[in-house]
């Protein structure tokens, strides 16, 4: 046995037919089943769109997610220990007996094999946020902004309004 869908069902009953009341029925079944189609195709493309718009958004979690796997601070067995601290940084180690041992500047893979530690931390140091020096004249504090910092100066200052510091002139003007 043959299986058809109802649209060639409907052709295939419109080509026995040449006119006549059931042949105009078939033509207005046929044209709804048409329309039904043609929605069930918009449908599914909106479905389409909704998927492929979630699977990128996964995608783009999913990377993000890794990235702070990557950026996570793991313990490392002491095989993948430097031979000294990177800049910016401080390395926590552990012995055997839990002794702690804490590195900031100094080749450490000696002393590590001395005192047999077995695992260690690098952990980022924050970051020291420097500041400009005031006005000299009027005391007034230099505001950070995203790329120079603005001082506005007050009416008894020698310099006049605002003045700008681009970053190669914040060496001229002075760091606290």
């Amino acid at each position: 046995m043959k299986t058809r869908t109802a649209l060639e069902l409907v052709d295939e009953l419109l080509e026995r037919w040449d006119g006549g009341g059931m042949y105009e029925r078939m033509k207005s079944i046929k044209s709804a089943i048409e329309l039904e189609q043609a929605a069930s195709a918009s449908i599914f493309a909106r479905k389409e769109t909704e998927i492929l718009f979630h699977h990128k958004a996964i995608k783009e979690l999913n990377l993000k997610l890794s990235d702070l796997e990557k950026s996570a601070i793991t313990m490392r067995p002491i095989s993948e220990l430097p031979d000294r601290v990177p800049d910016g940084c401080v390395i926590v180690a552990f012995s055997d007996d839990n002794t702690v041992f804490i590195w900031e500047k100094r080749r450490i893979r000696e002393i590590a094999e001395k005192n047999k530690l077995t695992s260690f931390y690098i952990l980022p140091l924050p970051v020291k946020e420097r500041k400009l020096r005031p006005c000299p004249f009027c005391g007034a504090v230099p505001d950070k902004h995203q790329h120079y910092w603005v001082v506005k100066h007050n009416d008894t200052c020698a310099f006049e309004g605002t003045t700008t510091i681009r970053p190669v002139k914040e060496d001229t003007w002075g760091w606290e």
